[in-house]
């Protein structure tokens, strides 16, 4: 045979392998294609029925197989989400890493790894991603809202309310995003707003105890104290083992002087929670305001074995005055100040027991008027009882006008009741009788 038909039979035959490799090439890659839908396709049929451990099977098989750039995106997302359904966090968070460096433009992915991020306490990571998720789609009902409670977290109430909005815009049928909105006018002490917000999600579903309990303490705010131990009580009937809301029901009782249901919501809150630092301090003022200090002071006691809380001192010191044992009461009220040198409410009850107290042993009208007027600095001038306690030390000193004069101005502030009114009332007689005020309880 000659040379040149060999070469020819020769490069016929490399040809021909070559045709067929590229063909077997391309067979390989169309049913590999072809497998790796529908694994694909399998694995998001599984997880919509919630079996995420075939879902995640199936999307590894595919990624197994040869899918275009988006479809790995988009499979890795799915695993990630499929993880994070089975409680494999960290799984789930490096899933969504490399299926963003794949695609980066997968807002519900970003939106995904901030909740993640979120319940990881990487706020920051979490804002980033909500913020990306937004970006890259507005319309993102959860990324707006997660975006809102980190805002809230962060005190930017303004961001949030606007991420609650949005929220809201994009399911209308939200209340958890009217019932966040309005914690956040709440904060802002946009009590009317905040209400508004309260109502909406309360009508979108009139069984939830958070919302009816936040518009409880709304209405607080608002001063109509019946509506909000109405809203108490319905959110204790959802969940009678919210804790808190009991306490919350006990002080609003213990304002309208409904003392022994507030003892017994004191009780049920401490029963929850033994460990209530705020319920045990609102039984004791309770106790100390019925009659029974032997039984506040007890709960006074128990509060500063495990907290060391300065203005349970001086609430003490109240009790203790109130059976007339001054000498640890003024031990109490200047402990109070020793540990809060700058809290007005210490200053007041100390400034308060120094000018009235029946003993005159343990008054001093000097050191009352230096106290008293060092609160109503403090607090801007705002608080009309500071101011009617320095009228008091006025008095104890002996200077009746300026008494008169700060009596006046005590009696000037908007939200007094009649009762506060009327005692101030019958000081400021007294002031003009160039008689000091004493008074056998102090306050």
């Amino acid at each position: 045979m000659k040379k040149s038909v060999k070469i020819a039979l020769g490069t016929i035959t490399a040809f021909f392998c070559l045709v067929c490799f590229c063909a077997a090439l391309v067979i390989y890659f169309v049913v590999s294609f072809y497998q790796g839908h529908r694994l694909f396709s399998e694995g998001a049929v599984a997880m919509s029925h919630r079996d995420y451990e075939t879902a995640i099977s199936k999307f590894h098989d595919a990624l197994g197989k040869h899918l275009e750039k988006t479809y790995r995106a988009y499979a890795l997302g799915d695993v990630a989400f499929c993880e994070y359904s089975h409680g494999r966090c960290e799984d789930a968070l490096r899933d969504y890493t490399v299926a963003l460096t794949l695609d980066p433009t997968l807002a519900w992915a970003y939106e995904n790894r901030g909740w993640l991020y979120n319940e990881s306490a990487e706020s920051d990571r979490a804002l980033r991603d909500f913020s990306d998720a937004i970006r890259l789609d507005p319309n993102l009902y959860q990324a707006h809202f997660g975006r809102g409670l980190i805002e809230m977290d962060r005190k930017d109430l303004d961001g949030a309310i606007e991420d609650f909005a949005e929220a809201a815009r994009i399911d209308p049928s939200s209340a958890n995003a009217y019932y966040n909105r309005g914690i956040a006018y709440s904060y802002k002490k946009e009590y009317d707003r905040a209400s508004a917000n309260l109502d909406a999600a309360i009508q979108m579903n009139p069984n939830y105890p958070a919302a009816l309990a936040e518009r409880g303490y709304v209405y607080l705010q608002k001063r109509e104290p019946e509506k909000a131990i109405g809203d108490f009580s319905a959110s204790i009937r959802l969940d009678p083992g919210h804790q808190s809301t009991y306490r919350i029901r006990a002080f609003a009782l213990k304002d309208q002087k409904r003392w022994n249901e507030a003892i017994s919501d004191f009780n049920k809150a401490l029963q929850l929670d033994p460990g209530d630092a705020a319920a045990l301090e609102g039984r004791g003022s309770t106790f100390s305001q019925m009659g029974d200090q032997d039984r506040a002071i007890a709960d006074f006691t128990a509060v500063l074995q495990s907290w060391n809380l300065p203005d349970i001192y001086y609430r003490r010191g109240f009790a203790y005055s109130r059976k007339g044992d001054y000498d640890r009461a003024i031990a109490d009220f200047r402990q109070g100040v020793k540990q809060m040198p700058d809290d007005e409410s210490a200053l007041n009850s100390l400034a308060w027991f120094l000018a009235t107290c029946p003993d005159a042993k343990f008054r001093n009208g000097n050191e009352a008027v230096t106290n008293a007027m060092k609160a109503c600095t403090i607090s801007h001038w705002r608080d009309a009882y500071y101011v009617d306690t320095l009228a008091a030390a006025y008095a104890e000193i002996g200077q009746f006008n300026e008494a008169i004069a700060y009596q006046i101005k005590a009696m000037s502030y908007d939200r007094l009741d009649q009762t506060n009114l009327d005692d101030m009332q019958k000081r400021r007689a007294l002031y003009q009788q160039q008689k000091p005020y004493r008074q056998s309880n102090v306050r």
